[in-house]
């Protein structure tokens, strides 16, 4: 019984970190950059149900004097947000269009450090500081699902990707097939496509074996 539990929180941590896809491709020790683009995956699109990206790092808050909160930050557009891993919005004030400096948090982290609609954020992204103003307050569904120390925000794709200089591309690349029984097989396509970089399922068996045998033993 604990070892089913233990499955269960872990199956829903992956489910918060990748959503509903069934492959994700992302960097590797060879890859040239951490950036790539959609296109390569374009040309399985009609066996898919979706194919969306993300460009997404940490960022750091400082609260006062001494303490700095990690956020971790997905840069994507709301429409492959919810395409994904749908967010339920507990406020939200002119965020549509989802561009520049608007940012989402959670709740809770809203809660935890008095954060409040329409306020402005200093975040620090890949040594930089930048400052984005609260759009959106979510509720702890889909990605902001946040546990223990974990701090999320979402900010627009194109905002972080031209924050590291590369406007358009992504660092994970999102997918969902219509037939399942495919899986395998695209897997293999597109590692010839994105030859540098790994592409695979979210969750392996061998991920989800090693994280119950450990509580069963």
């Amino acid at each position: 019984a604990i070892s089913d539990n233990v499955l269960k929180m872990f199956m829903q941590q992956a489910k918060q970190r990748y959503g509903t896809a069934d492959i994700i491709i992302h960097e590797n020790k060879k890859s040239p950059t951490p950036f790539m683009h959609t296109h390569g995956a374009q040309t399985i699109q009609h066996r898919t149900e979706y194919i969306t990206s993300a460009a997404q790092n940490s960022g750091f808050y400082s609260h006062g004097r001494d303490e700095k909160v990690t956020f971790d930050i997905k840069g994507i557009s709301l429409e492959d947000l919810q395409l994904l891993n749908p967010i339920i919005l507990a406020q939200e004030t002119q965020l549509h269009p989802f561009s520049g400096h608007k940012i989402i948090i959670s709740k809770r982290t809203s809660e935890k450090y008095g954060l409040k609609l329409g306020d402005a954020i200093d975040l620090d992204i890949n040594m930089i500081r930048h400052k984005f103003r609260i759009f959106g307050i979510a509720q702890p569904s889909g990605f902001f699902l946040e546990g223990g120390q974990q701090t999320n925000a979402v900010i627009p794709r194109e905002t972080m990707a031209s924050i590291y200089n590369s406007p358009g591309n992504a660092n994970i690349i999102y997918i969902k097939l219509k037939n399942i029984d495919e899986k395998d097989q695209v897997i293999s396509e597109l590692s010839n496509v994105y030859k540098r970089y790994t592409v695979r399922e979210p969750v392996s068996e061998e991920e989800m074996h090693h994280e119950t045998s450990v509580m069963s033993i």
